[in-house]
């Protein structure tokens, strides 16, 4: 599915306002995407915790995009608050 120029690139911002600060991407090591660039999809995506080097975190719960982007989780650490 294509999305409009820039979407891909302001959701990825987005969700590094909240997203916890332990929690690596392997397609976050190629930095922010291009302004024309469309998401590729990995299933599932390539993530673990830098607390632990594993696909979990120090809770036990799988390090996730969508699991560590909760400020309710014991070992959720907040990113440093952007401009």
């Amino acid at each position: 599915m294509t999305q409009p120029p820039g979407e891909y690139r302001r959701r990825v911002i987005a969700e590094l306002r909240v997203r916890c600060l332990h929690l690596r991407l392997k397609e976050a090591m190629t930095g922010l995407p291009e302004v024309a660039e469309q998401e590729f999809l990995a299933n599932p995506p390539a993530c673990w915790c830098d607390r632990t080097g594993e696909v979990l975190g120090p809770d036990g719960r799988a390090a996730t995009p969508a699991a560590c982007a909760a400020p309710g989780r014991a070992c959720y650490d907040p990113p440093p608050p952007r401009p």
